[in-house]
């Protein structure tokens, strides 16, 4: 049976499109053409393909207990504030962060959220936290510890910079400086602030680096090879600190510490007192020192002052006959009668038994 003209039309066309139906029947031609024609004119929606649910974690903060001077203190309150804002502008749900900050809260600090109530807002508990913890300095008192600050000799490069950081932080959030004028304030005072021996040998540095962070390098670099680095008296000092802190805390520390100067000032005063010479006495002193007890130069001295200071000479000749030094017994013309009586008076006869 020869095929008809639209039959023939509809071959040319499979065969131009390059296409070959499939089925045995009038049917199967009819539902192949159907399905062609449906995804020819893109009507078919695919399913999108299936993706793995993630389950969020609950944002965490650091312990905040209200004490940031003590050393259980995990965070003080301008870090932890810091963790909250962070969270907050990540677009954390303020449930969640809520949830989060009832759990960060230890000792004093959970007391004043409990105080405010359940109903609190997040808001509502950073003003009181404000009230209490925040910073009630001045600003310009702020802004005037910003520039008075000086490199410590116990402080390198690196904590004397994130000091100084911390001073500008505060003054920047009470409004006293402009965040553009945040790198130009901290290069000046940061290499102004330096130890001395560290600005001299830094200058041309200061000068050709505009940077904070790059300035900051290169004067570690600096400090790294530094000469006169003097790392050995940090421990001492360190352990003087921790001697000065053990005795303010203790009582019996103290007064250890006291009795201990006070034996230090008693050797101190004895080692003065022994090294001191005895002042001299002339023979001249020692014979007037007497005079006025009778009618002879001084027969009635003592015998320390006989005896002459210590230390005195030991080669000086002594007289056996008055105890005098300066002379010998033979020929001593010392008169030894101390009794102010007549020579032929009874009384007691003198030493040499003139």
């Amino acid at each position: 049976m020869e095929p008809s003209e639209e039959e023939k039309k509809l071959l040319a066309s499979f065969r131009e499109l390059d296409l070959k139906p499939k089925g045995d029947s009038k049917e199967d031609l009819h539902r192949w053409l159907t399905d062609y024609a449906t995804l020819a004119s893109g009507s078919v929606k695919k399913e999108p393909d299936s993706q793995p649910t993630l389950l969020m974690q609950a944002p965490r903060l650091s312990v905040f207990n209200g004490s940031s001077g003590r050393k259980d203190a995990e965070a003080t309150y301008d870090l932890w504030k810091y963790e909250v804002n962070s969270l907050l502008q990540a677009g954390t749900r303020r449930s969640d962060l809520m949830d989060a900050v009832r759990r960060s809260l230890r000792g004093e600090a959970a007391r004043v959220a409990m105080r405010l109530g359940t109903g609190a807002t997040l808001e509502d508990l950073l003003a009181k936290f404000d009230s209490i913890y925040g910073t009630v300095q001045q600003k310009e008192s702020v802004l005037a510890q910003f520039y008075s600050a000086r490199q410590r000799e116990v402080e390198d490069v690196a904590t004397w910079s994130c000091r100084l950081e911390d001073l500008l932080m505060q003054a920047e959030s009470l409004g006293k400086v402009e965040p553009a004028d945040r790198n130009d304030k901290l290069r000046t005072m940061f290499w102004t602030g330096l130890l001395p021996h560290l600005r001299d040998k830094s200058g041309h540095k200061f000068d050709a680096i505009t940077d904070f962070d790059r300035l900051r390098v290169e004067i570690r670099r600096m400090e790294q090879y530094d000469p006169l680095r003097e790392t050995e008296k940090k421990p001492a000092v360190n352990k003087m600190a921790q001697s000065s802190a053990v005795s303010k805390e203790d009582p019996k520390g103290q007064k250890l510490e006291a009795r201990i100067q006070q034996l230090t000032a008693e050797i101190e005063r004895l080692k003065k007192q022994q090294a001191e010479p005895d002042a001299p006495t002339s023979y001249r002193d020692r014979r007037g020192g007497s005079r006025g007890r009778g009618r002879g130069w001084g027969g009635q001295q003592s015998a320390s002052s006989r005896a002459g200071p210590a230390g005195e000479d030991e080669d000086v000749p002594t007289c056996y006959r008055c105890g005098e030094k300066g002379h010998i017994r033979v020929g001593c013309r010392v008169r030894l009668d101390h009794s102010a009586k007549h020579l032929n008076g009874k009384g007691p006869t003198g030493k040499g038994g003139l």
